[in-house]
């Protein structure tokens, strides 16, 4: 299969590159450069922020990718709150970018995005947790 894994110098975008290889996958990858230094020569990867939407389009384009994991973005709860709106801008411009540039490449991989554990508290206030229980952000 070919993947594109968005944020791939990333702690998740690593391993989940290296679980992808062990499985076959022809692996691509977006990333910040200084972010990716020692990626394995089988990967290509391209140094680029999701900013960047033309470059988005053409890795899309290039790669073709039939499976999106979509890692890159600001995910310390820390600096969002202390910097909301460049949070705000960077994850957002850049979700919106990617899919964008599957739109115009007209692919329909799928994507999994994934998000901060500090998006979401839970009550814990029993022991056992199930669907039902509410959330509060």
């Amino acid at each position: 299969m070919r993947a594109l894994i968005t944020g791939i110098g990333g702690f998740v975008g690593r391993h989940l590159l290296h679980h992808l290889q062990s499985e076959g996958d022809d692996v691509s990858g977006l990333g910040r450069p200084a972010d990716c230094v020692g990626m394995p020569p089988s990967v290509r990867v391209f140094l680029t922020d999701l900013s960047d939407r033309a470059t988005v389009e053409r890795v899309v384009g290039e790669t073709q990718p039939e499976a999106i994991y979509h890692f890159a973005a600001q995910s310390s709860p820390a600096e969002s709150l202390a910097h909301p709106w460049a949070t705000i801008g960077n994850n957002l411009l850049g979700q919106v970018n990617l899919f964008e540039a599957l739109l115009g490449a007209g692919i329909r991989p799928r994507v999994l995005v994934i998000g901060s554990s500090g998006e979401k508290r839970c009550s814990l206030q029993r022991v056992q947790v199930n669907q039902r229980e509410r959330c509060r952000s």
